[in-house]
């Protein structure tokens, strides 16, 4: 499908689901990007000096958590929040759909944080900071996996965190990780 002339706002401005219909099968694409050869020895030091590893990264929640458990950030089933498809609702839902659990389980420590590892999308952050302020607080010192988080979300994980009392360290790849970094 062509997509025409359109200026760079028009591109932004088109919505997923419109760019993704009524499209021909052309071919498929493999991308491999490997994990840096000293990632996972370092992973494990951090870890072996008893502190709590978590990774925020811009990159997609499903290759995030591909790469978590690659690094073993992750090593139990991982949950994702997302909103329902026909609801408002948000859910929190597996990598490979088995499992589903509403946004704000009855009890969230025995039923959400110990049993799973937890994933939050810069857009789930949004809306949980909007409408679960306090839930969300709560649930920040569990979550594993920060993905699609812009660098501003990146900073305001890392200033809700020592808010919250928590000593607070990271290291970036990028550019722009550099605020976060400060």
């Amino acid at each position: 499908r062509h997509l025409g002339d359109r200026s760079l706002k028009e591109l932004r401005d088109i919505h997923r689901d419109d760019v993704e219909k009524d499209l021909e099968f052309a071919g498929f694409l493999v991308i491999s990007c490997p994990l840096k050869s000293d990632s996972r020895v370092a992973i494990k030091e951090i870890r072996k000096s008893s502190h709590h590893v978590t990774m925020i990264t811009g990159d997609n929640p499903l290759t995030a958590c591909f790469v978590s458990r690659e690094l073993k950030i992750t090593n139990q089933a991982t949950l994702i929040l997302k909103p329902a498809k026909d609801s408002d609702e948000w859910n929190w839902e597996a990598i490979d759909r088995d499992i589903e659990l509403p946004c704000i389980p009855k009890n969230a420590k025995r039923d959400l944080v110990e049993k799973y590892d937890l994933c939050l999308t810069g857009e789930a952050m949004t809306y949980l900071a909007t409408s679960h302020r306090k839930f969300l607080n709560s649930l920040l010192p569990a979550v594993k996996v920060f993905a699609r988080v812009s660098p501003k979300q990146k900073e305001q994980v890392i200033t809700t965190l020592r808010d919250l009392g928590y000593c607070t360290l990271m290291c970036g790849d990028g550019t722009n990780d550099a605020r976060s970094e400060e």
